[in-house]
Parts: structure tokens; C-alpha cells; sequence
């Protein structure tokens, strides 16, 4: 049977025109850009504030997860195009699929014993809700499969478990090695400073209005 429900994260897919003039595609109306400072990295090294997804950057779309609880997610594709999401770290359960319009006819239940997958595709004008149980520590996407639908943003990062992170988890010294030869910073928030300190944060693009 699927878990039950702790936290609930809503996520709205859309596409838009932006401020920067660029067509873009969002969850919630923020579209996803790598930090500077790798999220997993951030986890590992900036102590009891790798609970606060300011740490993570803005544009990363950090979602904070405690320690085996139940998490459903709700996605509505509000875009034209449909889209297959991919989980990293999970097999999640699909527990309700329909139209945004609630059209009944379209409603589809999972039932006692509902399918396991790491990836659902959701057709325009529908949504699906998905639960998994957050067991496995560590900082995992979700993001369309289609490569240029995440290049155009539309990805978010689950932090699931940042002190069990801290705890089990040591960067390879090839990895440190590659951050260094690429001017990566090994510590640090999204833009390798300390906590929380984002002053100058980018926060940008957004939608632009009446679009």
C-alpha cells in the first residue's frame, strides 16, 4: 500500500515569456538554473543551515524533506505540451491522475494497491499526485525527461535529510579535484559564501504579466 501523507508539495507547470525576454518553463513560476556551488555540496557544508532552502539558491527550486516521512506530490501541467517527470532517488506510488478541470470522466484512482514508477507523463491540462516515503538521504531532481524542457527550466531539487547527508556522506577526492580545476567552490551556500549570506542573489527571470 502506498504511505500515507506528512508534507504536501503542490507544483504548477508552466510556460511563459519572461522578464529576460526568454521563452521559459516553470514550476511555480520560478525556473530552474544551476547553482554555482553543487546543492549536494551545500548540504554537506554549511552545517544546521543546510536545513534552510535559502542555502540552496532561489533558482534551484529547493524543497527541504525530514527524514522518512510521507511526501505527496501534486503536479497540474498547465502547459500545452505534455511531460514525462523523472524522480531521482525514488520509486514514488501514483495515487490520483485526471483533468484540471475535474472532469469525472477522466478521474483515474489507483485503488488498495497503486503502481510504483520513477517517471509519469501528464498530458496537457491534467495532473497527477504521486507519494514516496523520504528513506533515502540526499539531494535529488525532478525534472522533465524531455532534455530541453529542463534546459528551459523546469526542474526542482528535493533536499531529503540534510543532517543524515552531513552524517554518511563524503565527496570523492575526484570530485573535489574536478570542482577545482573547474573554479567550483567545495563549500559553502548556492554562490560558495557562508549560511545564508545571498545578498546579491539573483533571483530573476520571472513571467511577465498578462502573458
Amino acid at each position: 500500500p502506498a504511505p500515507g501523507v506528512h508534507k504536501w508539495v503542490p507544483l504548477e507547470v508552466r510556460t511563459s515569456i519572461f522578464d529576460d525576454r526568454r521563452e521559459h518553463l516553470a514550476f511555480n513560476n520560478r525556473t530552474y538554473e544551476s547553482p554555482l556551488v553543487p546543492t549536494l555540496t551545500t548540504a554537506l557544508t554549511t552545517g544546521y543551515q543546510a536545513f534552510y532552502p535559502d542555502a540552496y539558491g532561489f533558482k534551484s527550486n529547493p524543497i527541504i524533506l525530514d527524514p522518512m516521512t510521507d511526501i505527496e506530490v501534486a503536479m497540474f501541467n498547465n502547459d500545452p505540451n505534455s511531460h514525462p517527470f523523472h524522480l531521482h532517488g525514488h520509486n514514488f506510488f501514483i495515487i490520483h491522475r485526471g483533468t484540471i478541470d475535474n472532469d469525472p470522466t477522466k478521474y483515474r484512482a489507483s485503488g488498495q494497491y497503486p503502481v510504483r514508477r520513477d517517471t509519469i507523463t501528464i498530458p496537457p491540462k491534467e495532473f497527477a499526485i504521486v507519494r514516496f516515503t523520504a528513506d533515502n538521504p540526499g539531494a535529488w531532481l525532478l525534472h522533465c525527461h524531455m532534455i530541453w524542457h529542463g534546459e528551459q527550466g523546469l526542474m526542482a531539487t528535493f533536499i531529503e535529510s540534510p543532517y543524515q547527508i552531513q552524517n554518511n556522506t563524503r565527496l570523492p577526492q575526484s570530485v573535489k579535484d574536478n570542482c577545482v580545476s573547474m573554479g567550483i567552490p567545495l563549500s559553502g551556500n548556492s554562490m560558495g559564501r557562508d549560511g545564508i549570506d545571498l545578498p546579491d542573489e539573483p533571483r530573476g527571470p520571472f513571467p511577465l504579466t498578462g502573458l
